[in-house]
C-alpha cells in the first residue's frame, strides 16, 4: 500500500522507462488496493480537471480585454499611417516649392552679380570723371569759349612776342582741359547708360523677390501644417504604444497561466494514463474473481444435477452456458 501512496504522489514520468517501472508496481498491488488508489486518483483527475477549467476562466476573463486592446492599437496605428500620408503630401510640396525658390534665387542671384559688376563700373566711372574733372577745372563750354576767345587773339591781334608766347601757353593748357573734361563727360555718359541699365533689371530683380517671398510662405504654410500632423502623429503613436503596453502586460499575464494549462494537461494525461494502469489491473481482478464465481457455480450446479437435485434458474443459465445442459 505504501508503495502505491508514492507513486500516485510523485511527479509525472516523463519517460517510458518510468511508466514501465510503474507498471510493473501496480501489477503487485491487491485488490483493496487498486480500489482505493482508483479512487483516489479520480479526486485528484476531478480537482486538475477543475484547476483547468479556471485556469480557462482566467483566460477568457484576458482575452475580453485583449481583444478590444488590439483593436483599438491597430485603429490608432491605422490613424497614424494615415497622418503621416498627409504630413508627407504637405512635406512633398514644400520641397517642391523650396526647390523652385532655390532656382528663382539662383536666378536673382546672377542678376545680382551682375548688377553689382555694374555698380563696380559706375563706381570706377564715378572715380575718372571726378579725376578729369578735378584736372579739367571746368565745362567744356565754358573752356571752348576761352579758347575760342585766345585763340581769336593768338590768330589776329597785333601784339608782343612775349604775349604772344603766353597766349600759346594758356591755349596748350586749355586744350589739355577741354580734353580732360571730354574724357569726364564720356565718363559720365557711361554712368548715366549704367544707371539706365541698373534701372531696366529692378522690376525684374523685384518680380523675382515678390515670388520668393510669396513662394516662401506658402512653403512655409505647407511646413507648419506638415509639423503639426508630425506632431499629431507622435500623439497618436504615443496612445497607440500605451494600447500595445497594456496588450504586452495582458500577454505577460497570460504566459504563466498558459504554462500552468500545458503543465496540467500534461499531468493530467499522465494521471489518466496511471489511472489507466490501476483501472487495467483492477479489471484484471475482476474478470478474474468473476471468473471464478462462474467457476465454482458451475460445479455446485454440475453437482446438483448429477445429484439429481432442485437445480435454480441461475444453476439452470449456468450449466446453458457451458454446454453441458442441452434442451432440444
Amino acid at each position: 500500500m505504501s508503495d502505491a501512496n508514492s507513486i500516485a504522489s510523485e511527479g509525472t514520468p516523463n519517460e517510458v522507462g518510468e511508466l514501465e517501472s510503474f507498471k510493473e508496481t501496480v501489477s503487485s498491488m491487491s485488490e483493496s488496493e487498486l480500489k482505493e488508489m482508483i479512487n483516489r486518483m479520480r479526486q485528484e483527475i476531478s480537482s486538475k480537471e477543475r484547476q483547468l477549467q479556471s485556469y480557462f476562466e482566467e483566460v477568457r476573463l484576458h482575452h475580453k480585454g485583449l481583444d478590444e486592446f488590439k483593436k483599438k492599437r491597430d485603429e490608432l496605428n491605422a490613424m497614424v499611417s494615415s497622418i503621416f500620408e498627409e504630413a508627407n503630401e504637405f512635406k512633398k510640396k514644400r520641397d517642391e516649392l523650396n526647390a523652385q525658390i532655390a532656382e528663382i534665387k539662383k536666378k536673382r542671384d546672377e542678376m545680382r552679380s551682375y548688377v553689382d559688376k555694374l555698380s563696380e563700373k559706375i563706381n570706377r566711372l564715378k572715380e575718372i570723371r571726378k579725376h578729369y574733372n578735378e584736372l579739367s577745372k571746368g565745362k567744356i563750354s565754358i573752356l571752348s569759349q576761352q579758347y575760342l576767345k585766345e585763340l581769336d587773339v593768338f590768330l589776329n591781334a597785333d601784339i608782343p612776342l612775349d604775349h604772344e608766347i603766353n597766349i600759346h601757353e594758356r591755349l596748350c593748357s586749355l586744350a589739355e582741359k577741354i580734353n580732360n573734361a571730354r574724357i569726364a563727360e564720356a565718363a559720365h555718359l557711361l554712368i548715366s547708360e549704367t544707371y539706365l541699365e541698373i534701372k531696366k533689371h529692378t522690376p525684374n530683380f523685384r518680380a523675382l523677390n515678390n515670388e520668393i517671398k510669396k513662394l516662401s510662405s506658402d512653403s512655409q504654410e505647407y511646413h507648419l501644417q506638415m509639423i503639426s500632423l508630425y506632431d499629431e502623429a507622435r500623439k497618436v503613436r504615443k496612445e497607440a504604444d500605451e494600447y500595445h503596453a497594456r496588450l504586452k502586460e495582458r500577454y505577460d499575464l497570460l504566459k504563466p497561466i498558459q504554462k500552468n494549462i500545458v503543465a496540467t494537461k500534461r499531468e493530467l494525461q499522465h494521471q489518466r494514463d496511471k489511472i489507466g494502469i490501476y483501472l487495467e489491473h483492477y479489471t484484471q481482478y475482476k474478470r478474474e474473481k468473476e471468473s471464478k464465481k462462474e467457476t465454482e457455480q458451475l460445479q455446485r450446479a454440475k453437482r446438483k444435477l448429477d445429484g439429481k437435485e432442485r437445480l435454480s434458474l441461475d444453476d439452470l443459465k449456468v450449466l446453458l452456458e457451458s454446454g453441458r445442459l442441452n434442451l432440444k
